[in-house]
């Protein structure tokens, strides 16, 4: 009799841990599925909709409810706790917690809740970092069981994410073929270029970058009866990525693309990456462009912004109190502009950014703030000499930069070495790993190293990073497995 009761409470245990691992698996799916599509709708009657409101903070509220109540995963106590990459996370929250003490901001709502049209401050940073937390324990407490060294629960859950990607191209396409229901919806007018459900083309891309990689590394997984659905969803994310005409998304295709094939050389992915690259292309060139929105790829003008704005970005750490060690907080880079920097060192990007011709000089640049002002509420005016036709204004009004358009150099500025250190870390040891190890592995690395890529020239918003962090956490779950033969066979 004792040994009959002991087996039925050792078989509820089971049961009873079993339908929890099944509900923080439903959970993450759910959101990895939810999360892209999370917008505001317009209220009745509203004269003016918030952009914060719209993007940015529902999505900012569901990962902080998800990751506290991930906090009741971790049954093991500290020993939950005790894994690299969870490590990593928590060193990145110890440093954003002083920085953004450091700022030294007028504005303490700004501190907690972030820049303005941003919203990625300590609140944000809390959160994305409980949610990776708990992503990467999901993920990595199937991995840890898994048959055949690869995790169901991964492969899940990263299909999941790829039919996100695929409904997200789908609403970027309509939205070029002039089906543009998303401007109605926040804000009563249709928007001007494919905005998607994220709200930039640009960040449109970020989110579709890496999922183009990760969905060939599955499809070359998946048994053969299955692989024409996952192949198109693939497409149809490359034709997404396309609408956006999002240079560094290119940059990051083509390159990544290219270095997978050689490391692989499989025909079958030959032949698919060709696919990939002529859906992109032909959803630029061929899909009628009902909005107008265009972008050329020859024009290298963005590029010289680019470089003109990481220099004051290298120009605005000598500024920061404390820093290497301390950074200035999440809105550091738009702070040091305001007080430090002259208002001429942002002339020449803004020259190139808005085309001003080279015949333009300036005549007078009037700062419109008082002593006393809000350091946010500053903006300036450029007054031109010789600039008046074509329908140009002979002044302009002009306000301050916010981000460097470099994930390192913005970390590097909000929250120090130890911060960018730390994200350096996170997103480039799976991908020197990972592309030795399993296919479903080496597609993770892929699409690392292209979002890598990509955040080379951007910079991370609430809207799309917590998905390229579970990206990542998938990524480390998967460490653990043992490489197989170059040829790459899962």
């Amino acid at each position: 009799m004792p040994e009959c009761t002991e087996f039925f409470l050792q078989k509820t245990w089971w049961t009873h841990n079993l339908q929890a691992e099944r509900f923080w698996f439903f959970l993450l799916t759910g959101v990895l599925l939810l999360y892209p599509f999370i917008v505001r709708p317009l209220y009745f009657g509203a004269a003016w909709v918030n952009p914060e409101e719209v993007w940015i903070l529902p999505r900012i509220l569901l990962l902080l409810f998800v990751g506290i109540l991930g906090l009741l995963q971790a049954q093991r106590g500290m020993a939950a706790y005790r894994s690299p990459f969870v490590i990593l996370l928590l060193v990145y929250l110890a440093s954003v917690i002083p920085s953004s003490l450091n700022a030294q901001d007028d504005d303490a709502s700004s501190v907690i809740l972030g820049g303005r049209g941003r919203l990625d401050g300590l609140l944000y940073q809390v959160g994305l970092v409980l949610f990776g937390i708990f992503a990467y324990r999901v993920l990595r407490q199937e991995t840890s069981s898994a048959n055949a060294g690869t995790s169901s629960t991964a492969i899940i859950a990263l299909r999941v994410m790829v039919l996100g990607g695929s409904l997200e191209a789908a609403i970027l396409m309509a939205q070029k073929l002039g089906a543009e229901f998303i401007g109605p919806l926040v804000r009563g007018v249709p928007y001007e270029a494919p905005v998607g459900t994220i709200g930039h083309p640009g960040m449109a891309a970020g989110f579709l970058l890496p999922l183009v990689f990760v969905g060939l590394g599955m499809w070359l997984l998946t048994e053969e009866r299955k692989r024409a659905w996952l192949l198109l969803q693939v497409l149809l994310i490359a034709a997404g990525l396309g609408v956006t005409t999002n240079k560094a998304s290119l940059l990051a295709l083509i390159g990544i693309l290219l270095i997978w094939n050689l490391i692989q050389r499989q025909p079958r992915l030959l032949w698919a990456s060709s696919l990939v690259l002529l859906s992109f292309f032909a959803a630029k060139e061929l899909l009628p462009n009902r909005l107008g929105f265009d972008r050329s790829y020859a024009d290298l003008t963005t590029g010289q912004t680019r470089i003109i704005i990481w220099k004051l970005a290298w120009e605005a750490t000598r500024t920061i109190p404390g820093w290497p060690v301390l950074g200035g907080g999440p809105d550091a880079f738009r702070l040091a502009l305001i007080r430090h920097i002259p208002i001429e060192h942002l002339l020449e990007e803004y020259r190139l950014e808005y085309g001003w011709p080279p015949q333009a000089r300036v005549k007078e640049i009037k700062p419109l703030w008082r002593a006393n002002d809000p350091l946010r509420s500053r903006s300036f005016l450029v007054e031109f000499e010789n600039w008046t036709g074509s329908g140009k204004a002979a002044k302009i009004l002009m306000y301050f930069l916010d981000k460097a358009h470099n994930l390192i150099l913005d970390r590097l500025l909000a929250f120090g070495l130890l911060g960018a250190l730390v994200w350096l870390g996170l997103y480039l040891y799976p991908v020197l790993r990972g592309w030795r190890g399993r296919l479903l592995q080496r597609s993770l690395a892929m699409g690392l190293l292209a979002i890598f890529i990509y955040y080379l020239f951007w910079f991370p918003v609430p809207q799309v990073e917590p998905l390229h962090l579970v990206l990542i956490a998938a990524a480390w779950a998967l460490l653990g497995q043992k490489p197989t033969p170059p040829e790459g066979v899962a």
